[in-house]
């Protein structure tokens, strides 16, 4: 089982999502459900195609917060 599928089985609370970095231009993550199409990032992470993100929504928008590292 990958990473993003074990955290993200977990529920994370609230909008906090986990994903996969599907592309970089425009950057694109794939969360359960779908994909997210060009969010806001965080300016201090820089995303690779394949890193396991946190996200958080808020309304209609989403935004990376950078990638989650395995423990």
């Amino acid at each position: 089982m990958s990473l993003a599928t074990t955290v993200a089985a977990q529920r994370p609370p609230g909008g906090m999502r986990i994903g996969t970095v599907t592309a970089t231009s425009p950057l694109t993550v794939q969360i359960q459900g779908g994909p997210v199409a060009t969010p806001g990032r965080l300016a201090s992470y820089t995303p690779g195609v394949g890193d396991v993100v946190a996200l958080v929504r808020q309304r209609s928008t989403w935004l990376v917060l950078g990638e989650v590292l395995p423990g």
